[in-house]
């Protein structure tokens, strides 16, 4: 019978937010993961209390006996203090201890009692810095732990719960939301525990000393604690709204900000900001009537904590005046009072507090409780051989209800490598991603060697299991940490059980100061598991890293990473003498080979046309950012400057490059990727050099401050004349720039030590790109093929000096960017490949390949896939089944069923005809391949307007449509030949022939005139009909594909006045 599969068999474990659904409730979890610690405190609290109780009742005995001289009677001048008689019980042998005290005047006795005083304010401070500290230290551990069970629970949520997860309001959860219940966890059992005796000794304190003074303090204290939480209510509630709202404002703009790109297509910016407003104006009343209910309850607090002094001087004053009270019990009681509503006004904050945090938990538990968790499983033994992936009636839905995968059965052997493939539907993909475990819920079952794919522990998938989808996660690290991802794992001796890890005495890393993370903390970040990838180290790791990207295409773009990438410190001398000697033999055979006329030198006596004014005065490369700032402050260099009013010259060629930069860039917006590129002045200083070129075209140069002069420098200095071509730069400056570059170089080098690296023939320069270092020159981009000419000779000869693993290495250290904005789509696509095959699965799944690799690389990379996965199960779901080399298994869909598998030995497409539909739909999707306007269009796109087109047919000689009809729709013809006409008034012209894979009819809907030609079928004619709504969509949406149109326009208007041209010629002269 199918069974719904909710994850695996149940199984204790250590992690407590593993254990169960989720988290216990919040003073439960509080005790269940601090009771020592809470232990511990609470007896501190306790062993304060006599020390608190003897602060309250020495003011008592300063003022009867040492103030008012009650100790000194009879007219004595000196009395004892510290005296006592205490009686032993009979079990400690009866008897009484006696003390006679030290003797002391009463000056002295006075100061005596208020020294000790003193000293029992101290220690109540003591015993409350040294209660404060733990507390605080309970909170961090607890909200450690909080978060890292938070965290726990985030990495077991359901793939299907992750896909309706905003990023941004999990991660301000864990790392904002919670602090609040940080601040809060430590003191929820020792504040009112250290608070309420506090509390209990001062009133049982003015009980003892005045009985009815103390039933009033307590009924004030009961009046206080009864009236203001009622009046709190309602500021919980308007704090839990608020708290629902910021949470959707951090999201909504977090949405915005991963779909800004929609925004800017749209033109939905005002609508979005119509949005955040009306979410800000709901924040802002909201906060305003919490600050009234806040202000209100301060006030009320206020009034009622004066009433009891009142009392207190009242009815004290006059029991004191009768007698029945003295002087000293007085002062006692109204300083044992004044210690009494802090601790009260506390407590109720503390109240206040708790519902406020035990709001704030349960709505962050909803949170983390979008799906059903899955049990945390057992380890999983490895898959024998013979053994089988078993599918029985599975059954697979849609959010929506759809059915996706209906009633399959699959017996596939582990090991061998399978197809998936389908048409009219997705059943191939939904079965590659049940397989993968990214759909978790489903109906059936499925074993692998015989146990069922939820028995199988994370840990066991992790390591055993790689999957790879259209969707390339990269993360902004470098392309090594990228790839090694995989084998990431705690290192030796560092694995803390989690339950361990919030423990508030754990000891810092080593090196740490407890403000950042030490070294333990990046050891442990940094660790791979090398026996998961089968190398002995991690030079070995590299090399094995490196084998696999040639493999799988990636290798080339990695090189030119590791050429184009700096020295992050000086490299050691061995490893510079060797690029220096590489460096040497380079340009013998870049000579040898009559290609050293491709590169510009770094020779002192000339100007590098292709390195910047800067790079060429100073004949070198500034060791860190604000080192040309530097050199231009220096007295000499600024001297050197001005001796042939080269400083001038700079000047105004950095006041025409501000000029022309904020002419240029002034319209477009900050993150066009004209401005990223080709504008070395950053949006937001756009403004000021703006200011800064209309001040200097009125007034001069003279007038702008220095400042606003050293930035001008900074232009010229970053201006390269064959990149930017301004045509500013003029021989005879170029020539003035050497003179200087020889005067500078003159100076004492060691002033230019720690912000200049100068290019020298025989010394490495760490601060320029490695492809700089090897050439001692830049490649002259004027002479077409230089680069390519140039970089296979640098290639062979880095080869043979052995260099190679060198480049590669600073390769892998490139950075990706965030989510690998610094790759290329197909680059992102393999590094995710290379991160999946690194770790050597057992089951390697490939869902969609078709749409990560265009075709030309296809093949080469599934090649190379299948040969690492020899004898390893590997699994590849695509649309587009023309492969090269066949399968063991070919498994077909069509929509949501099993339609066929091809078992092993037989070939890769059967040999009986392929469904019709999957035929027609692979046809008509290579034919909007191949017609120029969606070469550049991805697969899925393809998809859409091929399932939104129309398939038609015409016989021969059938019109397409005539001169002077409406343009309607576009024709892609992926069949047969057609002809156009021009009808003339008194013929029909000829203009062209097309044929398959062509489009014909797109020029009318564009211009939206009539039909400016005839098209007649002259063969039997099969064409896709794409409605005119549609084309102008998708030209509005992808500027290539209306460059494409628009290309082709041009050349057909060509074309048919040449034709007209000639026909012209033709007809005779009247």
């Amino acid at each position: 019978m199918a069974n719904r599969l909710h994850g695996g068999p149940t199984r204790k474990s250590p992690e407590p937010a593993a254990a169960g659904k989720g988290l216990p409730p919040l003073f439960p979890y509080i005790w269940r993961n601090s009771r020592r610690q809470q232990v511990v405190i609470l007896a501190i609290v306790l062993l304060s209390l006599p020390f608190y109780f003897l602060s309250l009742d020495l003011p008592r005995s300063i003022v009867n006996d040492a103030i008012q001289g009650r100790a000194f009677q009879h007219g004595a001048v000196e009395a004892p203090l510290f005296a006592f008689n205490l009686t032993l019980p009979a079990f400690l042998g009866g008897g009484a201890v006696s003390y006679p005290g030290v003797t002391f005047s009463r000056i002295a006795y006075l100061m005596v009692l208020s020294s000790v005083f003193m000293v029992l304010v101290l220690v109540n401070g003591a015993f409350r810095y040294v209660i404060n500290m733990q507390k605080g230290k309970l909170g961090e551990a607890l909200l450690r732990r909080l978060r890292l069970d938070l965290f726990n629970l985030l990495l077991r949520f359901r793939p299907e719960a992750v896909r309706n997860v905003r990023s941004a309001e999990v991660a301000t959860i864990i790392r904002d939301e919670v602090e609040p219940i940080g601040g809060f966890v430590g003191d929820a059992y020792i504040q009112p525990a250290f608070l309420g005796s506090q509390a209990l000794t001062a009133l049982g304190f003015i009980l003892l000393q005045s009985p009815l003074l103390g039933i009033l303090a307590a009924a004030m204290v009961l009046v206080q604690g009864a009236i203001i939480p009622r009046l709190r209510r309602e500021q919980l509630r308007l704090g839990r709204q608020r708290q629902a709202r910021s949470r959707s404002l951090a999201g909504h703009i977090g949405e915005i900000v991963d779909g800004i790109a929609e925004v800017s297509n749209h033109g939905t910016a005002a609508y979005e900001r119509q949005k955040i407003t009306s979410i800000l104006d709901d924040l802002f009343w909201i906060r305003y009537r919490l600050y009234g209910r806040k202000f209100m309850v301060k006030f009320i607090n206020s009034v009622l904590a004066q009433v009891t002094p009142f009392l207190f001087y009242a009815l004290g004053g006059y029991f004191a005046l009768r007698g029945s009270l003295d002087i000293g019990q007085l002062v006692a009681v109204i300083a044992a009072y004044r210690d009494l509503p802090p601790p009260i006004k506390e407590l109720i904050d503390w109240d206040q507090q708790r519902q406020d945090v035990e709001v704030k938990y349960e709505q962050i538990l909803e949170q983390f409780s979008l799906a059903e968790l899955p049990e945390l499983a057992g380890e999983t033994s490895d898959l024998a051989a013979g053994s089988t992936i078993a599918i029985e009636a599975l059954r697979v839905h849609a959010p929506s209800g759809d059915v996706l995968l209906d009633n399959a059965n699959l017996s596939l052997p582990v090991g061998a490598h399978v197809l998936l493939t389908g048409s009219r539907g997705e059943g191939f993909i939904t079965l590659a991603q049940v397989l993968a475990r990214r759909l978790t819920e489903f109906g059936g079952r499925i074993q692998i060697a015989g146990q069922d794919i939820a028995a199988f522990s994370p840990g066991w998938i992790g390591e055993n299991l790689g999957y790879l989808g259209p969707d390339c996660t990269i993360f902004g690290r470098s392309l090594r940490d990228n790839i090694v991802y995989s084998l990431r794992a705690p290192p030796a001796g560092q694995d803390l059980p989690l339950a361990d890890l919030w423990a508030p005495d754990l000891p810092l890393p080593s090196g740490s100061t407890g403000s950042r993370p030490g070294p333990g903390a990046e050891a442990a970040a940094a660790s791979v598991d090398l026996r998961r990838a089968g190398a002995a180290d991690a030079r070995e790791l590299d090399d094995m890293i490196v084998t696999l990207l040639r493999e799988i295409g990636l290798a080339d773009a990695v090189y030119g990473f590791g050429l184009s990438r700096k020295f992050s410190a000086d490299p050691d001398p061995d490893l510079a003498r060797r690029l220096v000697d590489c460096r040497r033999r380079l340009v013998q055979e870049l000579a040898a080979t009559h290609l050293a006329e491709l590169i510009e030198p770094f020779d002192p006596a000339r100007f590098n046309r292709y390195a910047s004014i800067g790079e060429n005065l100073f004949f070198g490369v500034p060791v860190a950012e604000g080192a040309v700032e530097t050199l231009i402050e220096d007295p000499q260099i600024a001297a050197l400057l001005a001796e042939g009013e080269l400083d001038d010259s700079l000047l105004a060629l950095g006041l025409k490059v501000a000029a022309t930069m904020v002419e240029i860039f002034s319209r477009i917006a900050s993150d066009h990727v004209v401005f990223e590129r080709f504008s070395f002045i950053s949006s937001s200083d756009l403004p000021r050099f703006a200011e800064i070129a209309s001040r200097a075209g009125t007034r001069g140069t003279d007038a702008l401050a220095y400042p606003e002069r050293r930035s001008l420098l900074m232009l010229a200095f970053h201006y390269v004349e064959t990149r930017h071509r301004l045509g500013l730069l003029t021989e005879a400056l170029a020539e003035e720039i050497v003179r200087a570059r020889r005067r500078i170089m003159a100076l004492d080098p060691a002033r230019f030590a720690r912000v200049l690296e100068f290019h020298a023939p025989d010394r490495l320069c760490p601060a320029a790109p490695l492809r700089d270092n090897l050439l001692f020159g830049r490649i002259d981009h004027a002479i077409a093929g230089a680069e390519e000419r140039v970089m296979v000779t640098l290639h062979k000869v880095v080869h043979d000096c052995g260099l190679e693993p060198i480049i590669y290495q600073l390769g892998l250290d490139q950075e990706a960017g965030p989510g690998g904005r610094l790759l290329l789509p197909t680059h992102k696509c393999a590094l995710a490949l290379a991160r999946c095959l690194i770790k050597r699965p057992k089951i390697l799944i490939l869902d969609q390949l078709d749409l990560m690799f265009p075709e030309s690389q296809r093949a080469a990379i599934l090649d190379a896939v299948r040969r690492r996965m020899a004898g390893r199960t590997l699994i590849v779901a695509m649309r587009d089944a023309t492969l090269p080399d066949s399968f063991d298994v070919v498994v077909t869909t069509r929509g949501n069923r099993i339609e066929s598998v091809t078992r092993p030995s037989a070939p890769l497409v059967p040999e009986e005809t392929p469904p019709e539909t999957l035929v027609e739909e692979l046809a008509e999707i290579q034919a909007l391949r191949d017609v120029p306007m969606f070469a550049a269009l991805d697969t899925p796109r393809l998809k859409l307007i091929a399932f939104t087109c129309e398939r038609v047919s015409f016989g021969r000689s059938q019109v397409l449509f005539r001169q002077g009809d409406v343009a309607d729709a576009a024709y892609i013809i992926l069949s047969g030949t057609t002809d156009i006409f021009m009808e003339l008034a008194d013929e029909r012209l000829h203009l062209s022939t097309t044929g398959r894979h062509s489009i014909i009819g797109e020029m009318g809907l564009i211009s939206g005139a009539p039909r400016s030609a005839t098209v007649v079928a002259t063969t039997e004619v099969v064409a896709l009909k794409i409605a005119k709504d549609i084309f102008l969509n998708l030209i509005a949406e992808l500027p290539a594909v209306a460059l494409v149109v628009m290309r082709d326009q041009v050349r057909r208007l060509g074309v048919a006045e040449e034709r007209l041209t000639r026909l012209m010629q033709r007809q005779p002269t009247s």
